[in-house]
C-alpha cells in the first residue's frame, strides 16, 4: 500500500478532499480515489465502473456524496490507471484491500454493468464487509451464468482507445 499520490479540492459546497492511492494486488496495482470521510451513522460508498471505463466516470457522484460520507471510486483491473491485469476472480480482493486502505469496515458497493458481478461476488464472499449492494445495468442470474468467464477487457480497451467504438459495441 502506498500513501496518497495526490490530493485536490473540488465540489460546489466547498473543498472536498480527494486522495488518490494505490494498493498492490496480484500482478500489479489498483488505483483508487478516496473522498470525504468516515461519518458516524453514514456507511461508505464504493463505486465500480463497467467495461473500458474508469473511476473518472463517477466524479459527479463523488462530489455529490463525499460531503456526507466516505466515497471510494477505483479503477478496476485492466482499466484506467490500474496496472493490475484483468482478472475477475481477484477483483473482490481488490475491493477489500481498498476498503482496508480507506479504513472502512464495510461499504455499500455499487456495480455498474459488468462490475455488478464484482459487487455480487464481493457481497457473497465478504458479507460482513457489505452494508448493501446496488446494481446498475448489471447482468445477473441465468444471463450472467451463460456469459463467458474471461471477458476480453484488454481487447475492448484497445478498441476504445483506437476510436473503434462501433466495433467494440458489436463485440
Amino acid at each position: 500500500m502506498k500513501a496518497p499520490a495526490r490530493e485536490e479540492g473540488q465540489g460546489p459546497e466547498g473543498a472536498i478532499r480527494i486522495a488518490t492511492s494505490r494498493v498492490r494486488g496480484q500482478g500489479g496495482e489498483v488505483e483508487a480515489d478516496i473522498a470525504g470521510g468516515l461519518h458516524a451513522g453514514k456507511v461508505p460508498l464504493l463505486l465500480l465502473h463497467g467495461w473500458t471505463l474508469d473511476r473518472r466516470m463517477w466524479s459527479q457522484q463523488v462530489s455529490a456524496f463525499a460531503g456526507e460520507r466516505l466515497v471510494i471510486a477505483l479503477d478496476r483491473r485492466g482499466c484506467g490507471a490500474s496496472s493490475a491485469p484483468p482478472d475477475f476472480p481477484r477483483e473482490s480482493d481488490d475491493v477489500a484491500a481498498v476498503l482496508d486502505l480507506a479504513g472502512a469496515e464495510k461499504a455499500v458497493v455499487l456495480g455498474m454493468s459488468q462490475a455488478g458481478r464484482v459487487a455480487a461476488a464481493f457481497a457473497l464472499a465478504r458479507s460482513s464487509r457489505t452494508a448493501g449492494v446496488v446494481f446498475q445495468g448489471a447482468r445477473l442470474g441465468s444471463v450472467a451464468a451463460a456469459a463467458p468467464a474471461d471477458i476480453p477487457i484488454a481487447d475492448y480497451v484497445g478498441l476504445v482507445r483506437a476510436g473503434r467504438l462501433d466495433e467494440m459495441k458489436a463485440l
